[in-house]
C-alpha cells in the first residue's frame, strides 16, 4: 500500500512537471505563427512577452489543469493496471521463492538436527557394545587363565604326590635293604667272634 501511494505521488508530480510542458510548447507554436504574421518590431515584443516560465502565467493555468488531468490520468492508467501489477507479481514471486526457500532451509535444518541426534545415539551405542564386548573378552580371558591356572597346579600336586610315592617306595625299599645288610653284617660278625672263640 506505501509503495502503491509513492507510485501515484510519483505520477502527479511527473505529471505536473510534463503539462507545462505541454502548454508551452503549445503557446510557442501560437507565438511563431503570430511572429510570421506581424512586423519585426512587433515580433521582438511578442518574444519578450513568452518569455518566461509558464507554469507561473495565471493565464495557462487551465492549459496546465487540463494537461495534469491527461496526463496523470494516463500515468495512473498505465501504472494502475500495467506497471504495479507486473511489480506485483514479481513481488508476489519473490515472496513465493523466499518462503520455498525458508522453508526448505528449516527442513534441511530440522533434517540436519535429527541426523546429529541419530548419529550421536548410535556413536553411543556403539561405544557401549564396544565397552560391552571388552568387559565380556577380559571376562572370558580371567575365566580362561583361571582355568589353566587350576589345571596347572592340579598337574602339578599330582606330580608331587607321584614323586612323593615314589620317594616313599624308594624309602622303603632302602630301609629294607638297610636291615638286611644289617643283619647280614651281624651274622659274619658273630660268626667271626664264634671261630675265633673256637681256637683259642
Amino acid at each position: 500500500m506505501r509503495f502503491y501511494r509513492n507510485i501515484c505521488l510519483l505520477a502527479a508530480v511527473f505529471s505536473f512537471l510534463i503539462a507545462p510542458s505541454f502548454a508551452y510548447a503549445k503557446e510557442a507554436d501560437r507565438v511563431t505563427e503570430q511572429t510570421a504574421a506581424v512586423s519585426e518590431p512587433e515580433n521582438e515584443l511578442l518574444i519578450k512577452e513568452a518569455q518566461g516560465l509558464p507554469q507561473f502565467d495565471f493565464s495557462y493555468f487551465p492549459e496546465q489543469a487540463f494537461w495534469l488531468v491527461v496526463s496523470f490520468s494516463i500515468l495512473y492508467l498505465l501504472l494502475h493496471f500495467i506497471a504495479v501489477p507486473r511489480i506485483a507479481k514479481t513481488q508476489d514471486n519473490r515472496r513465493t521463492v523466499i518462503t520455498t526457500n525458508f522453508e526448505t532451509a528449516r527442513k534441511a535444518n530440522e533434517e540436519a538436527k535429527a541426523a546429529s541426534v541419530k548419529a550421536d545415539t548410535q556413536l553411543r551405542e556403539a561405544r557401549e557394545k564396544s565397552k560391552n564386548k571388552v568387559t565380556n573378552m577380559i571376562s572370558t580371558l580371567e575365566e580362561e587363565e583361571s582355568n589353566k591356572k587350576h589345571s596347572k597346579e592340579k598337574e602339578v600336586l599330582k606330580k608331587i604326590r607321584i614323586a612323593e610315592n615314589k620317594i616313599e617306595v624308594a624309602k622303603t625299599k632302602a630301609l629294607s635293604t638297610v636291615s638286611a645288610t644289617a643283619e647280614e653284617i651281624s651274622e659274619e660278625i658273630v660268626q667271626k667272634i664264634l671261630k675265633s672263640i673256637v681256637k683259642a
